[in-house]
Order: structure tokens, then C-alpha cells, then sequence
């Protein structure tokens, strides 16, 4: 859960660079804010992870998303771009 792990360190660093200057009422509500947001990205960062911590289905994913992004039309606007 290494991946998962620094998404959520960053977000708490992040929080407190915010929070600097404010008072306790107010870091308080950003920290239930911020435990709701956790909580809502907690089962796509847990699926993000599994799928980066096992090759196998990391390389199916890439399969996925390249098919995904040819069938979308997405290749040429990229190519475009880049």
C-alpha cells in the first residue's frame, strides 16, 4: 500500500499548509472534510494499488486503457498535443 499510502501523506501535507494561520474551529472542519474525502477515494486508491502492485494485472490494465483511448479517438487529439 505504499502508493496508496503517499497519496494520503500528501493530502495531510498538503492540509496542513492550508490549515497554517486558522483557527482550531476551522482545522477541525477541514479535518472532517478532508476523513470524508479519504474515505471516498479509499476504494479507487485500494484498486489503483492492486493493480500497480501485481504485473500481470498492471499490464492488462495498460492493454485496457490503450484500447480504451484508440476506440475514444483519443490517440489523434494526443498526438495533436504532444
Amino acid at each position: 500500500m505504499k502508493h496508496y499510502q503517499k497519496i494520503i501523506d500528501e493530502l495531510a501535507r498538503q492540509k496542513d499548509a492550508f490549515c497554517e494561520g486558522m483557527s482550531e474551529k476551522e482545522i477541525e472542519e477541514i479535518n472532517i472534510y478532508l476523513d470524508e474525502v479519504v474515505k471516498e477515494l479509499e476504494p479507487l486508491l485500494k484498486s489503483v494499488e492492486s493493480i500497480s502492485s501485481d504485473p500481470a494485472r498492471r499490464k492488462r490494465a495498460g492493454q485496457l486503457f490503450k484500447e480504451q483511448i484508440k476506440e475514444l479517438g483519443w490517440q489523434e487529439k494526443l498526438s495533436k498535443i504532444f
